[in-house]
This record gives C-alpha cells, sequence and structure tokens, in this order.
C-alpha cells in the first residue's frame, strides 16, 4: 500500500451526535497509538448500518489505486462458515450485495459478545 490512504467506515458514532463522533474518533486514536503505527488509518463514524454501508460503497468505488477502504460493522451473530460478503448478503434485514472493487478483506466485524448475569 505504497502511497494510498485507509479508511474505515465505522457502524456506530452517533449519526449526528457530534459528542459521540468525537468519542468514537478518540478511542480509535488511542487503539492505534498504542498498536504503535506508522500512520494512522482514518476513521469515518457513519451512524446506523445502512449509512456505513453506503459511504462505504461510495468510498469503494471512488478509491484510488493504493487506498485501502474497510468496512468496520457490528457482527450481529456468528458467521459461520460464511465468507464476510456471503454472510452480509444473508443477515436479515441487511441483504447487502458486495459492490465492485471490494473483496472478503474490506469487511471487518466487530465482536460479537453477551454479558451473563
Amino acid at each position: 500500500m505504497v502511497g494510498g490512504v485507509v479508511k474505515i467506515y465505522v457502524e456506530g458514532g452517533g449519526d449526528h451526535n457530534r459528542a459521540l463522533r468525537d468519542a468514537c474518533h478518540r478511542g480509535f486514536s488511542e487503539f492505534f497509538r498504542k498498536m504503535k503505527f506508522k500512520r494512522n488509518p482514518r476513521v469515518i463514524p457513519c451512524g446506523g448500518p445502512t449509512n456505513t454501508y453506503e459511504d462505504f460503497c461510495t468510498a469503494i468505488s471512488q478509491a484510488k489505486d493504493g487506498d485501502f477502504i474497510v468496512l468496520l460493522v457490528d457482527s450481529e451473530g456468528s458467521l459461520g462458515e460464511l465468507s464476510p460478503w456471503k454472510y452480509l448478503g444473508q443477515r436479515r434485514g441487511d441483504e447487502w450485495k458486495q459492490p465492485p472493487g471490494s473483496d472478503d478483506k474490506n469487511v471487518h466485524f466487530m465482536v460479537q459478545s453477551m454479558v451473563v448475569s
């Protein structure tokens, strides 16, 4: 990835809520600082899942050579044996299509977690 940019389109961050968006940026900045990246990716909080997917599709269609565009969304469950795009295509309520120019390396999921009380 010589000369390209890394952009991460993140589900969450509060839609139009500046405080939540700022908190999202601070959290990722701290994470990247601890990872000691040479150059931090650009994080774009997008709000809800549909907005995130649409923003990602736009970005992937406008990406230049060397750019790496990432979709980071809630897993909402186990992928099982499915590839990321196959899972997103079958996920009830989303049924997202893989945009041209993307592959499974462009999709990442936030971990599914359960708290038992």
